[in-house]
């Protein structure tokens, strides 16, 4: 009885460790980035699902854009939109997320974050941290275009 305690304990710890490193990094994440071009702030999202000892990443941009239609005298409209951009597959080799050499992703176990491969840090995402990033988008927005109108 004992041998098979030990035997289950061991089968045990190995496939949660196994388990934990490749876990860390499933789910939706959530972080904020800057344009190169104007400055303002916009939202990426980033899903990761296993697939078999792959991962699949599908990663979203998602920004206040100029519909390129007026309102008179108050300036342009401009809406939230979403920009899928596509799956990317991706493999787990010394604990990153590898989608090329030189492009992976690293979670970090001390906050529970993921460091993306241009310095982005994404979160856990939820409804709180989505609203707070889609706000500091908007305000973003709107120092840029004071004249807009923002269409819910």
């Amino acid at each position: 009885m004992r041998k098979l305690s030990l035997l289950f304990a061991f089968l045990l710890t190995g496939s949660v460790v196994g388990c934990s490193q490749r876990g860390n990094f499933e789910g939706k994440w959530i972080a904020s980035d800057k344009s190169s071009w104007d400055g303002s702030k916009f939202v990426r999202k980033l899903a990761i699902k296993r697939n078999g000892e792959n991962f699949l990443l599908y990663p979203t941009v998602e920004q206040y854009r100029d519909t390129g239609r007026t309102a008179g005298d108050m300036g342009k409209n401009a809406v939230w939109s979403s920009s899928p951009s596509g799956t990317v597959s991706a493999t787990l080799k010394d604990g990153k997320l590898m989608v090329n050499p030189i492009f992976s992703f690293t979670f970090v176990k001390s906050d529970g974050t993921v460091l993306g491969p241009e310095g982005e840090v994404y979160k856990r995402e939820s409804v709180e941290e989505f609203s707070k990033l889609k706000k500091e988008a908007f305000d973003s927005y709107k120092e840029k275009n004071p004249r807009t109108i923002i269409v819910p």
